[in-house]
């Protein structure tokens, strides 16, 4: 485990008990999770780790709808080769609402592989667009659907990858009860072939319960399930995980 990754997972877990005490917050938000996960797995169905990680994200986010968010995964078992869970991602973005009713999430997110921390040519860069309705679809009381759209563009530093697209297609489902919280994403992406891998469908499917300890707090399980269609170098997967969501 890197020393970056120790000092990035401190302030992960510092931050919601340290914010908690601070009322300041009023023209920005800051939100994150972070979780213990059995394994980790990457979008595309790659397995960057077979033992548990430990996951965190925090994002700054301004009224004007621009966000920064940095995300680090860190390897929990040491030893020889155990680094390829490691990972530090940065993103900047803006979401916001645009014509006929639209909402859309659009940015630039920079993924630092292994070796972390070390910027070469093997790190991903990732520009993307999602759209979604301005308004979710009502299911009753507490509950509701979003369709949603997303392309993503990726190329790397040394120029091996160059403009590979990535087009997502799902749903989020989202019910509140009480201090209870059922939240669901489902979702279809095509992967191309990067690096001479296999070219094919992922489809994907996560749920998250979590319950609100206080305003800011919730902690819950999740489960996330990745079923790769037409590909022969992955195979399905099943993650699952507990942790905490903090909101300011």
């Amino acid at each position: 485990m890197s020393k970056t990754s120790v000092y990035l997972f401190v302030v992960f877990f510092a931050f919601p008990f340290i914010a908690s005490a601070d009322e300041g917050f009023k023209n920005f938000s800051i939100t994150g999770n972070i979780r213990v996960k059995s394994q980790y797995v990457f979008r595309n169905g790659i397995v960057a780790s077979d033992k548990p990680v430990a996951q965190g994200n925090i994002t700054l986010g301004w009224q004007n709808g621009i966000y920064v968010d940095l995300w680090s995964s860190v390897k929990l078992q040491l030893g020889p080769n155990t680094k390829f869970g490691n990972e530090v991602n940065s993103t900047v973005g803006w979401f916001g609402k645009v014509g006929n009713g639209l909402k859309i999430d659009t940015g630039i997110a920079y993924f630092d592989l292994f070796p972390v921390p070390n910027l070469n040519g093997d790190d991903i860069v990732d520009f993307y667009g999602e759209v979604m309705p301005e308004k979710n679809w009502e299911l009753g009381s507490g509950g509701n659907l979003t369709p949603f759209a997303k392309l993503e563009i990726l190329w790397t530093p040394n120029g091996v990858v160059k403009a590979k697209s990535v087009p997502r297609v799902g749903l989020y489902h989202n019910l509140r009860e009480g201090k209870w919280a059922l939240n669901q994403k489902f979702d279809i992406a095509h992967y191309p072939s990067i690096r001479g891998r296999d070219t094919g469908v992922i489809v994907g499917y996560e749920v998250g319960i979590n319950y609100a300890v206080n305003k800011n707090i919730a902690v819950g399980p999740t489960v996330k399930l990745s079923k790769p269609i037409g590909f022969n170098d992955r195979a399905s997967q099943n993650i699952f995980g507990f942790g905490l969501r903090f909101a300011y």
